[in-house]
C-alpha cells in the first residue's frame, strides 16, 4: 500500500461520475479528479463544478456531452472544456468512459471541443 495521497486506484470500478481526488483528499491544492463511467444501465448524467472549469478527456468508448446549448459527439481521446460553473450532461447508447478534472478559476470563457482523429497531424 503505497502512503502517496495522490495515488487512487480502481477510479473506474464505479458506475457514473466519482470524483476521487479533491484537496481535501489529496497533496493537491487545487484540482479535483476523477471518472465519469457509463453504459446502457447507468446511461447519461448532469453535473456542474461551482467555480471551476472541468476538462473532459474521452478515454474509451462513445458518447454525447452537451454543455450549455453546445453539443458534441464525442469518441476515444476527444476531449471537451467546460467554462467555470456550466452545467454539462453526458450519456451514450452503449459505453463511455471520461477522465473528469477541475480546477478553480475566475476565467470567464467558451466550451471548447477538441477532437482526436487518428492518422491525421
Amino acid at each position: 500500500m503505497s502512503d502517496h495521497k495522490w495515488l487512487i486506484r480502481n477510479t473506474a470500478s464505479k458506475k457514473g461520475r466519482n470524483i476521487s481526488v479533491t484537496p481535501e483528499n489529496s497533496d493537491f491544492q487545487y484540482i479535483s479528479a476523477g471518472r465519469i463511467v457509463l453504459d446502457n444501465k447507468v446511461s447519461n448524467l448532469t453535473a456542474v463544478n461551482e467555480g471551476a472549469e472541468t476538462t473532459l478527456l474521452v478515454l474509451n468508448g462513445r458518447g454525447n456531452v452537451k454543455v450549455g446549448d453546445q453539443s458534441y459527439n464525442v469518441g476515444k481521446f476527444d476531449g471537451i472544456y467546460v467554462p467555470r460553473g456550466m452545467e454539462f450532461s453526458v450519456e451514450t447508447n452503449d459505453s463511455l468512459d471520461i477522465f473528469e478534472g477541475s480546477a478553480p478559476t475566475e476565467v470567464e470563457t467558451v466550451p471548447c471541443h477538441i477532437r482526436f482523429e487518428c492518422g491525421t497531424r
